[in-house]
């Protein structure tokens, strides 16, 4: 039980360090999805914490994405197809935020 918390953890980690990252931070509310709002986000009881429970319930429903054919595992196929759909949504969000700062 310690192996799959630790190996989720891990992977947890990657994602979400990962997302994100396809641009840089110059943009005010870009940085809100990386910082202290993910980390609200991530505070589902709004403690002003994040517990290893509500880190792991974010990984677990991030691995739950990747995990195309729901086997519960990742391969490294599924892993490679998740990352580019994440990237291609952050890319989309940022040329939405784009495109509404210059409509201002």
């Amino acid at each position: 039980m310690k192996t799959h918390i630790l190996i989720l953890g891990l992977v947890a980690c990657f994602v979400l360090a990962g997302n994100g990252a396809v641009f840089s931070q110059d943009d005010e509310s870009m940085s809100e999805e990386r910082g202290p709002g993910k980390l609200e986000k991530m505070d589902t009881d709004k403690d002003g914490k994040v517990s290893l429970d509500e880190f792991l319930e974010r990984a677990g429903t991030r691995f739950g994405k990747l995990d195309a054919d729901e086997d519960g595992f990742l391969t490294a196929e599924e892993f490679k197809e998740g990352r580019k759909a994440i990237r291609a949504k952050s890319r989309e969000r940022h040329e939405q935020r784009q495109g509404e700062k210059e409509t201002e």
